[in-house]
């Protein structure tokens, strides 16, 4: 994957984003993805709130997930593939 630069703060979260992506696919050993939570809860704050006792306080992965898409998707290079249907019963 790569981004072009979004500016206004996306830069460093979608630099973050590659650098995960990258190892993900590059990589078979466990690791903790710092880098990218921060960026990410610099990003969308509402991720890095916390509960009492220093925890995280639970989010909705589907909120976080259409966050991360709504930010790469304009930077995102993709191509439409057409693809035709026959019918085989009339």
């Amino acid at each position: 994957m790569k981004y072009k630069n979004a500016g206004m703060g996306t830069d460093a979260f979608t630099s973050e984003l590659q650098k995960l992506m990258s190892r993900l696919e590059t990589k078979g050993d466990a690791f903790m993805p710092y880098g990218f939570f921060t960026g990410l809860v610099n990003m969308f704050p509402q991720f890095g709130e916390m509960v009492h006792q220093g925890l995280y306080k639970q989010q909705d992965a589907d909120e976080c997930f259409q966050n991360i898409l709504h930010t790469v998707a304009p930077y995102l290079q993709y191509e439409v593939i057409k693809i035709h249907f026959w019918k085989f019963i009339d």
